[in-house]
């Protein structure tokens, strides 16, 4: 049972192995560990998600500008391709240097059964999910999609100064 390890010069050029015994049976397994160059691209699968970040008034954010102690609303909308119950679990991962606050409910949305609208009206109805969490690096929901498109919404607060990539919700 021996292991041996490549470098990356000798990943690169040729490599044999050779047993004393040749009637010995080889087996070889592989590992390569890396990540992409760029992000993969936006794919759907009878869904379509749209994610958008705003000020806490609803002002377009350029995340370009933002600066450390700034408040955003992110909202994540998923729409249907299928008139049918998708039960969905969304996973938005947060930008480093990011912190949930809360996550807004249906009664911080617009409200057309009439009453009071909430803080975050101009967002328009936001949906309760069966289940909502804050977590450290993510936003994670599970809702049932039907035939009507859904919101869900998060405030979050940039927390550390630099540049960092917006991830994709999945």
């Amino acid at each position: 049972d021996r292991r041996y390890s490549l470098t990356a010069s000798q990943a690169t050029s040729d490599v044999s192995f050779t047993l004393g015994d040749r009637s010995t049976p080889v087996f070889r397994t592989v590992m390569v560990r890396g990540e992409p160059s760029s992000p993969p691209p936006a794919t759907s699968s009878k869904l379509q998600v749209a994610k958008a970040v705003r000020t806490m008034t609803g002002g377009r954010v350029d995340l370009g500008k933002v600066r450390q102690g700034d408040q955003m609303v992110v909202s994540v909308v998923i729409t249907p391709e299928q008139r049918r119950t998708n039960p969905v679990i969304i996973a938005d991962l947060l930008p480093a240097g990011f912190e949930i606050e809360t996550v807004l409910r249906s009664a911080d949305g617009d409200r057309p059964n009439g009453g009071a609208d909430g803080a975050f009206s101009w967002l328009g109805e936001i949906d309760d999910a069966n289940t909502a969490e804050a977590r450290d690096d993510r936003f994670v929901a599970a809702i049932d999609v039907r035939s009507e498109p859904v919101r869900l919404a998060y405030v979050v607060r940039a927390v550390t100064p630099g540049a960092f990539a917006m991830p994709g919700v999945t």
